[in-house]
C-alpha cells in the first residue's frame, strides 16, 4: 500500500547500559535510514537520523520517524523482530507507545521470502542475509563499503560514544571502555582489517546502502512475480 517506506536501523549495545531504562547487552538505536516513493515505481527518496555519539537521542528520532511515516502506507525492513524492537524502545523513550505500536502493525518483513525459501538461487548456499542476497538478485553489493558488518558499525560507534562522554561520567560508560581496550589488544595481535574504527559518516553510508538494497530487491522480486 503506497506510500511505501523502506526502513533500517544502526544500533549498538554495552554491558553498562548508556541510558536510563536501557538493560545490559540492550541494543539502542543510533542511526536510522528511510528510503520512501510516494506512488508504485514512482520516485525514491531519502532521509537519515544520525544521533550525536554518547547522548541520548531516542526521542528525537521517533519523533523524526512519525514526521516522516504519517499514518499511512506500507514500512518494509529486512528481519522485522530487530527492526520492531527499535521502533518499540524509541516509543517507549518518547512516551508514545501508541504510535510505535501502529508503526510495527504496518511492518512487512522482507527476509520472509527468502527465509522460508519461497524464492532461492543456488548461489545463496543456504543463507538469506541482506548481503548474501542483494548481489545474486540485483548488480548491487556491499563490496565496496568501508563498513562491512553490524558488529563493525557497532564497536565503533560504542568508541565514539566514548570518546564523547566527558571524563566525570566515565565510570557510566565501563562497557565502552572495556571494548576499547578488547579493541587494541586484538589490533596488537592480529591484522584484522575491520578493527579498524569507521567513522559517523562512514556507518551512515552503511546504513543507507541498507535500505537502499531493499527497494532494489523489492523491485527485482516484483519483476521475478511479472515473469
Amino acid at each position: 500500500v503506497p506510500p511505501c517506506f523502506f526502513l533500517d536501523f544502526e544500533a549498538y549495545s554495552q554491558s553498562v547500559p548508556p541510558f536510563d531504562g536501557v538493560h545490559p547487552y540492550e541494543h539502542v538505536p543510533v542511526l536510522a535510514s528511510l528510503h520512501w516513493r510516494e506512488t508504485v515505481g514512482g520516485e525514491v527518496y531519502h532521509d537519515l537520523y544520525v544521533a550525536e555519539p554518547g547522548r541520548e537521542s531516542r526521542e528525537g528520532m521517533f519523533q523524526w520517524l512519525r514526521q516522516h511515516l504519517g499514518d499511512t502506507g506500507t514500512i518494509v525492513v529486512f528481519s522485522m523482530p530487530f527492526e520492531s524492537a527499535m521502533v518499540r524502545q524509541l516509543a517507549l523513550a518518547a512516551g508514545d507507545t501508541q504510535s510505535g505500536t501502529e508503526m510495527i502493525s504496518r511492518m512487512i518483513d522482507l527476509l520472509t521470502p527468502f527465509a522460508d525459501f519461497l524464492v532461492y538461487h543456488p548461489d545463496q548456499m543456504g543463507k538469506v542475509s541482506l548481503k548474501r542476497v542483494l548481489p545474486i538478485y540485483t548488480d548491487d553489493s556491499y563490496e565496496e563499503m568501508d563498513v562491512q558488518d553490524g558488529m563493525h558499525a557497532n564497536l565503533s560507534w560504542t568508541m565514539m560514544a566514548d570518546a564523547a562522554v566527558p571524563a566525570r561520567e566515565e565510570l557510566r560508560y565501563a562497557g565502552a571502555q572495556a571494548a576499547l581496550s578488547v579493541d587494541r589488544f586484538l589490533k596488537q595481535r592480529s591484522d584484522i582489517t575491520w578493527l579498524t574504527p569507521a567513522s559517523r559518516e562512514q556507518i551512515s553510508a552503511y546504513c543507507t546502502v541498507d535500505t537502499l538494497a531493499m527497494v532494489t530487491l523489492v523491485d527485482r522480486l516484483s519483476e521475478i512475480c511479472r515473469q
